[in-house]
């Protein structure tokens, strides 16, 4: 079983998080997000499953694509996070989403079984995509420790000069991402912290 990887996607409202997300994760077998907002279970192709599912899951690592969505109001975050955790321990490659991390988590070091899954779930041959609009309202956790660094168009200054500061990115480079849903065109930078290398392209639909 091969180690997976930790990918950090970060951009604001309506860059392309999602749907480039969605195309990385097309062939992959087995899987559970984090959804707030259930863009992954109106997949024809995801499952969306509730408290009692995610349990089950949990103890049994089954397979199959799964997307956890919380109740409205009141987001168990650390419920998912430990369920998650004991998920990326069961046997098999696997991919674990969280999405909109900086509603549920902090600036500072990640904790809980959150922290674990981000420090040690790899080592388990779990692959964990976290998203977020914000990075610096993220864990630092996630962001450190990630392989590879996903960057969509940012509309705030700074949003754009701390992912500059932090990726290695010319600042010009971040600021000319194209974002336009009119002509279909979204933009992104990678940077992959293994190769070394830093490329740009543009979604393909």
């Amino acid at each position: 079983m091969s180690e997976g990887r930790i990918i950090q996607v970060s951009g604001s409202s309506g860059s392309g998080k999602t749907a480039w997300t969605l195309q990385y994760i097309k062939k992959m077998p087995r899987l559970l997000a984090w959804d707030p907002e259930g863009e992954f279970a109106s997949q024809p192709d995801i499952q969306g499953i509730g408290y009692k599912e995610l349990a089950a899951l949990a103890a049994t690592g089954k397979p199959g694509r799964f997307a956890f969505v919380p109740p409205k109001g009141s987001p168990d975050f650390a419920f998912w996070a430990r369920c998650a955790w004991l998920y990326a321990q069961t046997p098999g490659e696997k991919t674990i989403i969280a999405d909109e991390t900086s509603d549920v988590s902090h600036s500072g070091k990640a904790v809980g079984a959150w922290g674990m899954l981000i420090r040690r779930g790899r080592k388990y041959g779990a692959t964990l995509v976290g998203i977020t609009q914000r990075p610096q309202e993220t864990d630092k956790t996630l962001f450190g420790n990630a392989s590879l660094i996903h960057l969509c168009a940012q509309w705030e200054a700074n949003d754009r000069k701390y992912i500059a500061e932090r990726c290695g990115v010319p600042l010009g480079d971040i600021e000319s991402l194209i974002s336009d849903k009119e002509t279909g065109v979204f933009e992104y930078i990678e940077v992959d912290r293994f190769k070394k290398t830093i490329t740009r392209d543009r979604l393909k639909f």
